[in-house]
């Protein structure tokens, strides 16, 4: 853990199963594509998801192809179009102690951060409605006709990319007393330059 610092805080939060209960990833596939075409993207990948869950495959790779056959092809707009509704299904899953922590640090003036393996274009629009919160996220692939590529156009944002996105985005970090709210292990990198840690039980 790093030191207290003197120039404000600075506090992180996870948003799959921190701030919203469950994987906001399968949630938003049944809320943008219906549960048919969700199980029919799951049995596509069933040898990649299988491989994964053996530690035989890369899970951003595996993730990104799901991404794939879930919303290649669609245009950007309608895909943010069901990001913004999606806001209504944030709401009904939150974790309401971890959003009252959300808005008691946006009150105070703190740096807030939503630092997500997910794709931004379902977090930010819920985000937007607390204001003050900057979202770092993984980000969805767009070709020059506005159309989902299927590909991401970052890394998969977890682990140590989730500290090297946010120290991207707040350069002066360590200047920072800094506190992580999370749930997921593999954000210990993030906990490791913390000065404060929540973790949220199961």
């Amino acid at each position: 853990m790093c030191s207290s610092r003197g120039r404000g805080q600075v506090v992180i939060f996870d948003f799959d199963g921190t701030i919203v209960s469950g994987d906001s990833f399968g949630m938003f596939a049944l809320h943008a594509r219906g549960l048919m075409r969700y199980w029919a993207a799951l049995l596509r990948n069933f040898g990649r998801l299988a491989a994964w869950k053996l530690g035989l495959a890369d899970p951003s790779s595996v993730k990104e192809h799901l991404f794939s056959s879930l919303y290649a092809g669609m245009a950007v707009g309608e895909l943010e179009e069901y990001g913004r509704s999606f806001s209504t299904v944030v709401e009904r899953n939150l974790c309401g102690r971890i959003d009252a922590m959300l808005r008691s640090h946006i009150a105070a003036g703190d740096k807030v951060y939503i630092v997500s393996a997910s794709p931004g274009l379902w977090i930010r629009p819920w985000a937007a409605t607390r204001g003050g919160v900057t979202v770092v996220a993984t980000e969805a692939g767009v070709s020059a006709e506005g159309i989902i590529t299927g590909r991401f156009a970052t890394a998969n944002c977890r682990g140590y990319e989730k500290l090297r996105r946010i120290m991207s985005a707040c350069p002066d970090l360590r200047e920072h007393r800094v506190k992580v709210v999370t749930d997921n292990a593999s954000d210990a990198p993030l906990m490791d330059i913390a000065d404060e840690v929540v973790f949220v039980g199961k």
